[in-house]
């Protein structure tokens, strides 16, 4: 018997000793900022939260429904929603959205929302995960890396390997550009044959014009023998004249005449450009500058692929950015809901 009392009181104190760490731990439970922020959220369901909820005129409601999380336009703020969607105008009504401060959150004065459909396509997702400004900032950043890149690196070995590729495209010691070069020759000296006539035509007529303007008056002859350049000051700037005239004429002509040209070798030209060039460019410029130059490229790309995912894909405080992240739940889960991102402003 006394045993089983024994074992009763431990039991007791054991019980009581539970029962105050429970005590102890459910108080340090309510007293922890997520417990605060879970009874602020259940709070606000009933009534508005402090300091009222932010009225906010929006171009249309689609997409928009009670509860929904709204985020800062600043994405330096991070993934944590700012407020959530309180209340909706009714139908018919001008479309307005009541905004409720998050736990800890203070929300502006006066704030504009902006509303991003869902997407499927794939510029919409572009647009709606890379705001303009901060992609117009990568592509200038890009821009100059690209620009360092090719000045430092490519520019100065393609132009020593230069004279080799062009020495493979020698029509002297290549019979395919050879070729190629010979039946462009004779099809656009053919179709150009008879403009060129015409504007030799054109040409000699003002010259005839003007020559036979001066041998009437006399004056020929005191031009041609005053002295050497005397004839030549005459006649330059009349055959220069002449030939702008007819070029402004005719320059359709002209252009359609070497288009033609080009076109009647098209396949030709697709052929060369598959074979020599590329063949040439491949062996003498690409393959060589990239062997060189690999590391250098490899670092600037890894280096390129950490900024964009710092600007477009991970957040300041470590998660996916949310405009990154709605396009990912659009193009995965095909959520209709809108994105909502709360920017202040300096007045209503």
């Amino acid at each position: 018997m006394a045993r089983i009392a024994t074992r009763g009181r431990l039991g007791l104190l054991l019980l009581v000793v539970l029962v105050g760490l429970a005590g102890t731990g459910l108080r340090r439970l309510l007293a922890s900022p997520g417990c605060a922020r879970v009874w602020y959220e259940v709070r606000s369901v009933f009534g508005p939260g402090p300091g009222g909820d932010l009225v906010l005129e929006v171009d249309s409601l689609a997409g928009v429904r009670l509860g929904d999380p709204v985020y800062a336009h600043d994405p330096a703020r991070g993934a944590r929603p700012l407020a959530h969607v309180a209340w909706l105008s009714a139908p018919g009504t001008p479309p307005r959205i009541g905004v409720r401060g998050a736990a800890g959150e203070r929300l502006p004065p006066h704030a504009r929302l902006h509303r991003l459909e869902p997407t499927r396509r794939l510029g919409e997702s572009l647009a709606k995960a890379v705001p303009p400004a901060d992609r117009e900032a990568f592509a200038a950043r890009l821009g100059e890396r690209a620009l360092a890149v090719w000045r430092e690196a490519l520019e100065p070995e393609l132009g020593r390997r230069l004279p080799a590729f062009l020495a493979r495209l020698d029509p002297e010691r290549d019979p395919a550009t050879r070729a190629l070069l010979e039946g462009l020759g004779a099809t656009l000296w053919a179709r150009l044959d008879p403009l060129v006539g015409e504007l030799t035509r054109a040409v000699r007529k003002a010259l005839d014009d003007e020559l036979g303007f001066l041998d009437r008056m006399g004056l020929l002859w005191k031009v041609a023998t005053g002295d050497d350049k005397g004839l030549e000051r005459k006649v330059l700037p009349v055959a220069r004249a002449a030939s702008e005239r007819w070029w402004e004429e005719n320059r359709g002509r002209v252009l359609e005449a070497v288009g033609g040209a080009l076109a009647a070798h098209r396949a030709d030209l697709l052929r060369w450009a598959g074979a020599q060039l590329a063949g040439a460019a491949r062996a003498e410029l690409l393959e060589p500058v990239l062997a060189q130059q690999r590391g250098r490229l490899e670092a600037e790309a890894e280096a390129l692929l950490g900024e964009a995912a710092d600007a477009f894909v991970r957040g300041p405080d470590g998660a996916l950015r949310v405009r990154f992240a709605a396009v990912v739940r659009d193009a995965l889960l095909g959520k209709r809901s809108a994105l909502l991102l709360l920017e202040p402003r300096e007045g209503p």
